[in-house]
Formats: structure tokens, sequence, C-alpha cells
């Protein structure tokens, strides 16, 4: 998601400090309240109450009511971005971006777009201690979904969404992890590798609505889709053989996948934001 021209080795030198709190107004509120029930949003919409479990079945110690707000917060972001690329807009990485770093406040009396909104909901439950991490981690995440977008093989392909997959649960990791009480560093690992594996699983599920749509680099055959139909089972029976406990949890995760995915691409309201409010690009 996020698709950018900005490299993974670049992004580490950015370190602004955090915008202002920019808080919305019940208008907008009320906006976000529809959006978040939005029938394509509701697999996002159920991630955040299994990394509580995960996180409980690691013995980390948190304020589940705070990280779930947040957790959720997220993962809406993540939904409405993915679903503004699936409908055809690339560009989303760069508005997304821009708000990130703008130091502008927000103006509760413009319109707003979905993708405005649920950036500026996402900013507010981001802590001032891991703004720049979670900035660097979006850029990141940012260019991993540019080269998911131009690879030319399915050997390439999957490569990328293991990155992408990978970034995704390293940004909702940052943004808990002023929660948590420890553990931190088994926990990041274990979530980038659940990232990894679930985008494999979108993937397997998606694949043929992404070629028909024209979101692939490359002529997917029947081949190139029991490689990443392999890769995907590979690597979901090797979490399970680590952590089988976890293995209802990973089994509940691609049931839903399976029952929500593919997703009706409708296309992301597209508002105009005036030019007073728009967000100043930071180099």
């Amino acid at each position: 998601m996020l698709p950018s021209q900005i490299s993974h080795s670049s992004a580490k030198s950015i370190r602004p400090g955090k915008p202002v709190s920019r808080h919305l107004g019940e208008e907008s509120q009320q906006l976000y309240q529809t959006i978040a029930t939005d029938r394509k949003y509701k697999h996002f919409s159920r991630i955040p109450s299994r990394i509580i479990r995960c996180l409980d079945y690691f013995g980390v110690n948190c304020d589940s009511v705070a990280v779930e707000r947040r957790l959720r917060a997220y993962y809406l972001f993540i939904g409405v971005i993915d679903n503004a690329i699936d409908s055809g807009q690339w560009q989303v990485s760069q508005i997304v971006l821009r708000q990130f770093e703008s130091p502008t406040r927000f103006d509760r009396s413009g319109n707003i777009s979905e993708i405005e909104l649920v950036t500026e909901r996402l900013l507010e439950e981001v802590s001032d201690e891991t703004y720049s991490e979670v900035l660097n981690a979006l850029h990141a995440l940012s260019a991993a979904v540019e080269h998911e977008r131009i690879a030319t093989s399915m050997t390439e392909y999957i490569e990328a969404r293991k990155r992408v997959g990978q970034l995704t649960a390293k940004t909702s990791f940052l943004l808990i992890r002023p929660l948590l009480s420890n553990g931190s560093s088994q926990i990041c690992q274990f979530m980038e590798t659940v990232g990894e594996i679930g985008c494999l699983v979108d993937s397997v599920i998606d694949l043929d609505g992404d070629q028909r749509s024209g979101l692939l680099n490359f002529q997917s055959t029947r081949w190139d889709f029991i490689h990443l139909l392999t890769c995907a089972v590979k690597s979901g029976a090797q979490f399970s053989i680590r952590h089988p406990r976890l293995f209802g949890l990973f089994i509940e995760a691609v049931i839903d996948n399976l029952r929500d995915r593919p997703r009706a691409r409708d296309p992301v309201n597209r508002v105009q934001i005036p030019t007073k409010n728009a967000a100043t690009t930071t180099p």
C-alpha cells in the first residue's frame, strides 16, 4: 500500500517532528464511523482483536482497549488505502505522506476525502515517541508497494508481497509499542511473520481479480498460481508448527479472508480539498 518513488534507504533519514494534534469535527467523525462500518473493510476491522489474542499468548500486558483503538484506526486506514490502490489511485501515497508530514492544522470545516479522513484519524493515535519511526515505516512500505506494482515475474512479486506484509505489520507494532509492557522485539518479529503470511494468502485469493483489473505488471500463468499457493501454504505450515496453539487463530484469519475477499472494488470518495486546506509537501 502507499506506492511511492521513495526508497527504504532514503526513508531512514526522514526524522520530522509530529504535527500539532488536529482534532476531527463532529461531521467528520460521523463520516469516519460510516467508513468504519462499510462492508468492504470488515476483514480489516477484525484484525485488531486477533492481534490482542496473540499478545495474550505471549504474555504481554497492555491496555487492550487503547491497543485495539489504535489498531482499528490503523487497519481501517490500510483498508481504505488498499481499496484506493485497487481502484487505480496510485497517487494515494503522496496524499498520505504529505498529510503525515504537514505542520498545517486540520480545518474541521472543510470537505475531506476518505483517504485524508482515515489518515487524520490515524495521526491522532500515533505517539510522539514513535512518530518518526512510523513515518519512516510508511515510506518504506510505500516503496515496497511500488516494487510490487512493477514486478515482472511471480518470483519478484512474491518477494515484494512478503515485504509489504512485513512492513504493514511492523508499522502496526510501532503504533502500539508504547502501550506494551515487555517482549517487544519478539512481538515485532512475530507480527512481521504473520503479516508476510497474510499478504501471501490475500494474494492467492485476489490473484485472478488483480490480473483482470490490470494490477499486475506481468501475465500470471497456472504455474505462477501454483508457485504462489505453495509459498503461502508452506509459510502457513511453518508458522503452525512453531506456534501450534495459534493454529486455530490462523485458520480463523484464512476463513475470514475467504469470506470477505475479493472485496468489491468500489471507487473511493474523491471529494476535493479546498486549496487552503491542502497539506504542504515536505522534501
